[in-house]
């Protein structure tokens, strides 16, 4: 009996390994994302405790004022340039996720092939041994016809 040999296995693993590239490459641009977002929180937080400062209770400082609203402008200017990168990242997770969708397909396709053809494959392997049984079966028959034919 024949082993089962699917023809594309080498092309399977092939996609599968694309597939697999792909899904790293978009975990390396959602941790670079998760890592802007966290310092575009960090920065949004340290601006509003900038504007809580300044509301507090006693004598105004204009110098301290005038301090904290030129830090509070460059973390701003900052905060702006992250949210600009953090729309390019979240492009390339996008460009990267739908990268990953059809890796995914073609390896599921050839997959499905595979298994098909496994499947046609253990059919035919059915069929002849039900035709070697039958072919036992009925030679044992004839046999047992022949003998019983000698004894009359």
């Amino acid at each position: 009996m024949a082993k089962f040999q699917f023809r594309f296995e080498t092309l399977l693993s092939l996609r599968r390994a694309a597939r697999d590239e792909r899904a790293a490459a978009l975990g390396q641009a959602m941790e670079a994302r998760n890592r802007l977002q966290s310092w575009i929180d960090d920065l949004e937080a340290e601006i509003d405790q900038i504007k809580r400062s300044r509301i507090g209770i006693g004598r105004l400082d204009a110098d301290q004022i005038l301090a904290s609203a030129s830090y509070e402008a460059s973390l701003r200017s900052i905060l702006a340039g992250y949210t600009s990168d953090l729309a390019k990242v979240d492009e390339e997770v996008e460009r990267r996720r739908e990268a990953l969708t059809v890796a995914d397909q073609a390896v599921r396709v050839l997959e499905k092939l595979r298994e098909r053809k496994l499947e046609q494959h253990q059919k035919t392997l059915l069929e002849q041994e039900a035709k070697v049984l039958d072919e036992v079966a009925t030679s044992g028959s004839v046999r047992r016809a022949i003998t019983s034919g000698d004894e009359a």
